[in-house]
């Protein structure tokens, strides 16, 4: 079983601005003798740490799971309430690689997985690295597991 997780680049901006945040808040902290004075603080800075540390939090607790030999994709997130989803692999119906600039910079895509599944028709492996091999790999098992159980896809579409 492979474990794909989204890159923690994607926090990048968050980062800094609270790195900018804590930088602020210690400074304006120091009196003039150089001690810290709670007192003097500006709570207004930690905001955008507190911010940045729930996004960390998000992102690290959001994992997807695939494997051969399994049929389903398994995608789990959340921090304190844990949500899992199965999408069976012969339910994909296209797939489509997204690179922005800003991912595509650390070598990072967003894979679209479109699917009949009732509950989720949409999946999105954000932030992955390889998204190309892994969209390719996602196509694959749709197509083995479809000759193994027989299954059809079949679209209807209203006009």
């Amino acid at each position: 079983m492979v474990t794909l997780k989204p890159s923690q680049w994607v926090n990048f901006p968050w980062f800094i601005i609270a790195a900018g945040s804590a930088y602020l808040f210690f400074s304006t902290s120091i009196d003039e003798f150089g001690i810290f004075d709670i007192n003097q603080s500006h709570w207004a800075f930690v905001a955008p740490i507190i911010w940045w540390l729930w996004k960390y939090l998000v992102i690290n607790c959001w994992n997807f799971y695939m494997d051969e030999r399994s049929e389903t994709i398994i995608e789990k997130k959340g921090v304190f309430s844990v949500t899992t989803i199965k999408i069976q692999y012969f339910r994909i119906k296209s797939i489509q690689v997204w690179q922005p600039f800003f991912l595509r910079i650390f070598g990072l895509s967003t894979v679209q997985i479109i699917t009949s599944e009732p509950f989720k028709p949409l999946l999105l492996l954000y932030a992955i690295r390889d998204g190309e091999s892994w969209s390719q790999y996602c196509l694959d098992m749709a197509k083995y597991w479809r000759t193994q159980k027989g299954v059809k896809e079949t679209d209807f579409h209203a006009f």
